[in-house]
């Protein structure tokens, strides 16, 4: 505070011109403004452990800075710096590299990399589940999903291409999100409220009772699909029929 002070009434101008900007660069692009003081002493090393400069933006070049790097290493459990000659295929991710760098390897130029115990040690293992390296980023695996709080608070349990997603109503069923937010149905590998399942636009199953989806009002049969093409307008015991 005291120096940005002096920098505003004009004094100390030496040292104001010396403190670089903290610009921040997409991995694995060219970035105006990166250069070496840029880069080792601004987010890009505190965050991401990328405190080189070179071919025009901050890249990763030592296992000291990558392991202690608050988000790519600690978070994403990409603490150990790439080998010479590491070159990932092309990124075809539109924005937000750093994220897609921590789960696609084709994003990961410049970046700190993981091995196993690096991901065991992530907050990614406990919370997604990505408890296993692979092309040096942390990906999930079925046991991994079951352990994760992913499976508890959403119901995610089940290793499906590669993530952590609900394999069947049982899994929502018994998930915090469940007993918390009525999120007991399961919709494209995902617990939600009855409300958004193509079953209550269907049949009418549109509100919990306990944890399952019933049609609860005269309104849930007349609204669906079962009651334009079946003639299912009338609500009994819980569903909808004629």
């Amino acid at each position: 505070m005291v120096r940005v002070f002096l920098c505003m009434l004009g004094l100390a101008l030496g040292a104001c011109a010396a403190e670089p900007d903290h610009v921040f660069c997409e991995p694995g692009l060219a970035c105006a403004g990166a250069s070496e003081a840029s880069c080792a002493h601004g987010p890009e090393a505190a965050r991401h452990g990328r405190a080189s400069f070179r071919d025009g933006t901050c890249v990763a070049s030592d296992d000291a800075t990558c392991a202690a790097a608050s988000l790519t290493c600690a978070v994403w459990g990409q603490c150990h710096a790439p080998q010479p000659g590491y070159h990932p295929g092309p990124c075809n991710a539109p924005d937000d590299r750093d994220f897609a760098a921590s789960r696609d390897p084709q994003c990961a130029a410049g970046t700190c990399l993981a091995i196993a115990e690096d991901c065991k040690r992530a907050r990614v293992c406990l919370l997604e589940g990505r408890c296993t390296a692979k092309d040096g980023v942390c990906v999930a695996d079925s046991a991994s999903c079951r352990a994760s709080e992913l499976c508890k608070s959403l119901g995610a349990c089940t290793l499906v291409g590669g993530q952590c997603q609900a394999g069947g109503l049982a899994e929502c069923q018994q998930s915090t999100n469940c007993a918390e937010l009525g999120q007991c149905a399961l919709s494209k590998g995902q617990c939600t409220v009855c409300a958004r399942t193509s079953e209550c636009r269907a049949e009418g199953l549109c509100h919990p009772v306990g944890k399952r989806c019933s049609a609860f009002i005269p309104k849930h049969c007349a609204d669906s699909l079962a009651c334009q093409r079946e003639g299912r307008c009338r609500l009994y015991q819980g569903a909808c029929v004629k």
